[in-house]
């Protein structure tokens, strides 16, 4: 199995105190559930996971935490760089295939930011910084924008913003 994305929203997590080796990453600023999940499987090799499809909360949003309506460049940039640490932290239990979600999920990002500096006029050390990172890439690039272009017009089908 790959993983490729949180497997539940850290809300939903119910587990033993006692098998989490490292806790909150405090230098992690979006996606520290993420990591805390794949910290809590892959250094527990014998622990069982079970799902549902039934849904048994309904997740309350606010607009001040810290991705929950969030945006823009300086949110990207963030989360680049906790991507960046997800990846030197589990790098000895992540297979070849798991790599290569985890660096499109960055180079997308970059994309994005590229996308919201020309669209908001703004040519500065940001898009630059993004852009020769997207040419450094050239294949991962491509299949990042078109997997980018993908879900945005699906979730223009679907309704979402």
């Amino acid at each position: 199995m790959t993983i490729k994305d949180t497997i539940v929203p850290s809300s939903g997590l119910i587990f033993r105190k006692s098998l989490m080796s490292s806790g909150w990453d405090k230098q992690v600023h979006i996606g520290d559930d993420f990591l805390l999940q794949m910290e809590f499987l892959l250094t527990n090799p014998t622990c069982r996971v079970g799902l549902t499809t039934e849904p048994l909360w309904v997740k309350s949003r606010s607009f001040d935490s810290v991705c929950d309506g969030r945006s823009g460049i300086d949110y990207r940039n963030l989360r680049i760089k906790d991507l960046q640490l997800s990846i030197s932290k589990l790098e000895a239990f992540l297979t070849s295939k798991e790599r290569k979600i985890l660096f499109s999920k960055i180079v997308q990002n970059h994309i994005y930011i590229v996308y919201l500096s020309i669209s908001g006029g703004k040519f500065d050390g940001k898009l630059w910084t993004s852009f020769s990172e997207i040419l450094s890439k050239p294949l991962l690039s491509f299949g990042s924008l078109i997997f980018g272009v993908k879900k945005h017009f699906k979730q223009k089908l679907i309704g979402l913003k």
